[in-house]
């Protein structure tokens, strides 16, 4: 029987503690639910704006100047249907629970609206402090952001656009995902030092006779 070496072992067992990353549940990720109620519907003909859509599968704060867009002029990453953000005072936000604590990163999708003026930048905020403003291009571009380290619990993730409805500008957000990597608990990482221990010294032990 082959034997398994002390440093093997070590390198083995912190990687079953260590390794336990997994998706946080965002509702409507994708912005494809369907919602029950608009502040406001406007369409040139190319491009349909919900502004301010709720309902009970939604998932997401609407604030002024954001809501969900469809047209044909853009192709979703996911379904048919992403978020806008128009305005610099309308944020769109969703508190999302972290059940045990852990090292999180952001994903999304974003991108400037075509053949329409520049100038509108996408700011993200965890929990109402600002990460980071990212400026905007033509179609997509696949957004990873660093959250740091999360506790367990409630926390916000928030987004907002920085320029004015001036220039007709928007930024388009689709695709939103948070993963954390968790943090094995005390009580864990206790008993997995405690056995290593026992097993040092019981090699010890045998080396010895």
């Amino acid at each position: 029987m082959r034997k398994v070496s002390v440093a093997s072992f070590l390198v083995l067992a912190f990687a079953a503690v260590n390794a336990q990353a997994a998706a946080v549940t965002l509702i409507n990720d994708g912005f494809e639910a369907s919602w029950t109620g608009t502040t406001l519907v406007g369409s040139d003909g190319n491009w349909t704006f919900n502004y301010g859509t709720t309902g009970p599968n939604v998932g997401w704060t609407f604030g002024a100047g954001t809501g969900v867009a469809t047209s044909n002029f853009l192709a979703a990453q996911e379904g048919s249907q992403y978020a806008f953000l128009q305005t610099a005072t309308g944020f769109l936000s969703q508190t999302f629970n972290v059940s045990q604590a852990g090292n999180a990163d952001l994903s999304f999708f974003y991108g400037l609206r075509p053949n329409y003026a520049a100038g509108q930048a996408l700011e993200v905020y965890l929990n109402g402090d600002l990460l980071t403003t990212l400026s905007t291009q033509t179609g997509w571009t696949n957004g990873n952001l660093s959250l740091g380290f999360l506790n367990a619990g409630n926390n916000t993730i928030a987004f907002k656009g920085t320029g004015g409805l001036g220039g007709d500008t928007t930024v388009f957000l689709d695709r939103v995902a948070v993963n954390i990597t968790n943090v094995p608990e005390p009580t864990s990482a206790l008993m997995l030092s405690l056995g290593l221990g026992g097993l040092l010294l019981a090699r010890r032990r045998n080396s010895n006779v």
